[in-house]
């Protein structure tokens, strides 16, 4: 008996220790995939920044860039970004662009004479010089929604996403080698500080030592804000130090404690943070000399831990790729993956227009989730951020969709469609959220138009710009496609929309 018990001991002590090293294992490939993730994540950052740099330098208002240059090479596309009405209305620059006229020459050479066929060298010609410079390999990718010739309109929209201005006052930029005198203004989602270029001080600085500074013309959203400190600064208690989520800080000193105080209460409710047991309050961010509070090692952890993992498809309007995606308890991560397959056989150009293969989203920018069908299967998920743009994932069943769901922030669909911020109503299904809703009593008020009720219609109804399966889709209203200009003034134009499309085949009958 006594051996039969030291046996059994030793065998659930092997098999603790097999446990063990296989957990060990698995701890170990999770850690060598999201440091893998990271270093391609910040492969194409780097590339997107020195894309940018490149685009600004040899646009045709860059130095060196020629008018006739910027005509040659001059493309465009539709930005991901989207309104409030879901309406993509931006261009970006398109470094990939063409004018593809490898196609046309095709064309011509089966169909076209001989005086066509000439043109068609020519144009072979410009081609191929056009191609030498689109294939640069410093040009493999550019950063998506970053344009420097952004139109005057453009400019005007973005601003107005920032709100009034709450409060405007004087303040100093303190950074390790430069001090510098400015204003800052906070709107209701922004901070910004724009430098005096005129203060004397500032004309002595060595640009030199400028190049080293940050935030002299500097932006921050609020939604980027993770603690607020009081400071000191020559003796005074009139310095605040703004954490961002990028793991950054600036720093402001202000005329007096009063400015100090309405500052802090024009910023959003962060404390000091989540790291050390304190409430996020505003009070929490001035507190005495007494009991100082300092930024210790632990807010330099990226993500926290793992809370799930699980193989998934990123799908975006031209890709559908396999990855795993890992979610944190701050932030969403997928790594698609370079060795399947079908992910290898993807044209590159393709992939050039395809964003969050080596994607990281914080859950402080997420505003709504929505489920979603994919291949006639309730198993994807669309996320909404903050940036007016979105992410579709497709998980192997409902039941990864579920813990998916309830390992994100609690925000349900968003607060446009007046239903609780809640994960039950991201697991809804597009009846359950119409009958919830209260878009139709808005719109039967019309206190929303016709299109943004569609829209409405549209997104609930699980239609998605990351599907083409799935687009969005709206009632056709002319009736006139044959004539070159279309009189909008012309009521015969427009379709009779008191009839059915049922009625209108009766009549013509």
């Amino acid at each position: 008996m006594e051996a039969l018990s030291r046996a059994r001991g030793l065998s659930s002590r092997a098999s603790n220790c097999a446990q063990y090293a296989s957990d060990r294992r698995e701890e170990e490939k999770m850690c060598d995939h999201l440091i893998s993730a990271a270093k391609h994540r910040d492969h194409v950052t780097a590339n997107q920044l020195k894309q940018k740099i490149l685009n600004i330098l040899t646009n045709k208002h860059g130095a060196w860039g020629t008018m006739s240059q910027s005509q040659l090479h001059d493309f465009w596309r539709l930005d991901y970004w989207e309104d409030d009405l879901r309406r993509r209305r931006r261009f970006v620059r398109n470094a990939f662009g063409s004018t593809h006229a490898d196609v046309s020459l095709k064309a011509l050479e089966e169909y076209g004479t001989e005086e066509e066929e000439e043109e068609g060298l020519k144009s072979k010609k410009s081609f191929r010089s056009q191609s030498v410079v689109s294939q640069n390999p410093e040009t493999e990718l550019m950063l998506e929604g970053d344009d420097d010739a952004v139109s005057l309109l453009q400019e005007k929209e973005i601003d107005n996403l920032a709100g009034p201005v709450v409060l405007s006052t004087p303040a100093q930029l303190v950074a390790p080698v430069v001090v510098a005198r400015g204003t800052l203004s906070i709107t209701t989602t922004e901070i910004y500080f724009e430098v005096d270029e005129d203060d004397p001080a500032f004309k002595k600085i060595d640009a030199k030592v400028l190049a080293y500074s940050e935030g002299l013309h500097g932006k921050w959203m609020f939604s980027e804000i993770r603690a607020v400190f009081s400071r000191r600064y020559l003796l005074q208690s009139t310095g605040l130090e703004v954490f961002m989520a990028n793991r950054t800080s600036v720093m402001f000193n202000f005329p007096d404690q009063a400015t100090v105080k309405r500052v802090v209460y024009s910023l959003p409710r962060v404390g000091v943070g989540t790291s050390y047991g304190l409430p996020q309050a505003r009070n929490g961010r001035t507190r005495s000399r007494r009991t100082p509070v300092w930024p210790s090692s632990s807010s330099s952890m990226r993500g926290g831990p793992v809370v799930l993992s699980t193989p998934a498809q990123l799908v975006a309007p031209v890709v559908v790729a396999r990855g795993t995606l890992s979610i944190t308890t701050t932030e969403i991560y997928f790594e698609v993956d370079e060795d399947d397959p079908a992910f290898k056989k993807i044209d590159a150009k393709v992939l050039a227009y395809s964003e969050g293969l080596h994607g990281k989203w914080m859950f402080s920018e997420i505003r709504a989730v929505f489920s979603r069908r994919y291949l006639l299967q309730s198993t994807g998920l669309e996320v909404f951020m903050a940036n007016r743009t979105s992410v579709m994932f497709n998980f192997p069943d409902q039941a990864t969709v579920k813990r998916v769901v309830y390992s994100l922030p609690r925000v349900g669909v968003g607060t446009s469609y007046g239903l609780p911020q809640a994960r039950r109503i991201s697991m809804a299904t597009p009846r359950q959220l119409f009958k919830s809703s209260n878009m139709t009593q808005r719109w039967q008020r019309r206190e929303i138009s016709n299109f943004e009720y569609l829209m409405f219609l549209n997104t609930i109804a699980g239609r998605t710009y990351n599907d083409l399966n799935q687009y969005p889709i709206f009632p056709w209203v002319l009736t006139n496609y044959d004539s070159e200009e279309l009189d909008l003034t012309l009521p015969g134009n427009f379709r009779d929309l008191s009839k059915t499309l049922q009625q209108r085949r009766e009549i013509s009958c």
